[in-house]
């Protein structure tokens, strides 16, 4: 019994340059290759090219939730009319319509409080929402507001707390309860340039997506102390966009990010953390819950 419960432990709880100038990556960084404890950190997996999905797109996809079942639910980081659902191997599944669209889709979360059926947007200025979702790639179109507080650019749920912008541009990332407190913040070199924030319940770490510095970086979400980084992908001048975590892959943990290429496209991006988690079936609605059923 005490095998089956460190196994569940392991368990991953299941995911034109834009138009103001501070969005903007002002140079492309030099960040070293994969470095660190793990020889798989930072392997490319796949990429493939996106659109938000219209005929008419005027902005490209930024934000990104991986689902429990390996489902990629994307869409637009402003003019945001639809999510995009791709499969984690790079098969457009379908586009749902949007209507609860406030500020765009800068970054998502497939993992939250509420379990399996829902996914999580932060959008640029309405703050967190969260939509249903039903197994199989299908998002509602219709938001809830989860809490007020942080803004757009980068969500993760890491089974206990939600780790958020608190800010837009530069901002620290905040540590929020799961109805809006926030009970503490971290912030690091990757903050002036942070875009997209992964995460997997259980995980000592939180990945940062650098806009500025055009890396992914793995960070103690303790301390705020970068491990380790890689260079993202890309073209050296495209900003990055949101980031989330899946355990496609298994038993390898790997991590979605998103580089914008131009004005209507962007690029998926899929890399091994080198982190090992497995794929339940279901996942419970709180880590934080069991961890402390079995303390």
């Amino acid at each position: 019994m005490k095998k089956y419960v460190v196994l569940a432990f392991a368990l991953c709880v299941a995911g034109a340059v834009m138009a103001a100038t501070a969005d903007v990556s002002p140079a492309a960084g030099t960040v070293p290759g994969p470095t660190g404890y793990n020889p798989a950190f930072g392997t490319l997996i796949r990429t493939w090219i996106m659109s938000d999905g219209g005929s008419s797109s005027t902005y490209a996809p930024t934000g990104v939730a991986d689902t429990f079942d390996n489902y990629l639910v994307v869409g637009a980081w402003s003019t945001w009319a639809r999510f995009v659902v791709y499969t984690t191997t790079g098969s457009l599944v379908k586009t749902v319509g949007v209507s609860t669209t406030s500020g765009g889709y800068r970054d998502g979360t497939g993992m939250c409080h509420l379990g399996n059926n829902y996914i999580v947007t932060l959008q640029n200025t309405a703050g967190p929402y969260y939509y249903s979702y039903t197994a199989g790639g299908t998002p509602s179109g219709t938001g809830t507001s989860l809490f007020s507080g942080p803004q757009g650019r980068g969500i993760a749920w890491d089974g206990v707390y939600y780790y958020a912008t608190i800010g837009q541009w530069s901002s620290a990332i905040g540590i929020y309860t799961s109805t809006g407190s926030l009970v503490s913040s971290i912030t690091g070199p990757y903050s002036g340039g942070l875009y997209g924030i992964a995460a997997y319940p259980g995980s000592a770490y939180i990945y940062a997506v650098g806009q500025t510095g055009h890396d992914v970086s793995q960070v103690n979400k303790t301390t705020g102390s970068v491990i380790q980084s890689f260079a993202a992908g890309g073209s050296s001048a495209a900003p990055e966009g949101g980031g989330d975590m899946g355990c496609e892959g298994t038993p390898a943990g790997y991590i979605y990010y998103i580089i914008q290429l131009a004005s209507t496209t962007s690029q998926m991006h899929i890399h091994d953390t080198g982190e090992t988690f497995a794929n339940p079936a279901v996942m419970p609605s709180s880590l934080g819950k069991i961890k402390t059923l079995y303390r």
